[in-house]
């Protein structure tokens, strides 16, 4: 749901402005989202206009968490 909400503002500045008050707690709880971070990071903007703005903001995040992706998401 949380990226749900994001993907789903209207615009860009929105859209990032919802992911600023979001990411803290994607990485803190990186475990419990990591399947969920994982599945949108592989969506485009055939699927959602606004996933070509969230999907590098994904990876990164993603990347940064590496260490502590389980081994069923490797």
């Amino acid at each position: 749901m949380i990226l749900q909400a994001i993907v789903d503002q209207p615009n860009e500045g929105q859209l990032r402005k919802c992911w600023t008050s979001s990411e803290e707690k994607l990485h803190r709880d990186f475990e419990i989202h990591q399947f969920t971070i994982f599945y949108w990071m592989e969506l485009d903007e055939h699927n959602f206009e606004n996933c070509k703005h969230l999907s590098p903001l994904l990876e990164t995040l993603y990347k940064q968490n590496s260490e502590r992706v389980t081994t069923d998401n490797k």
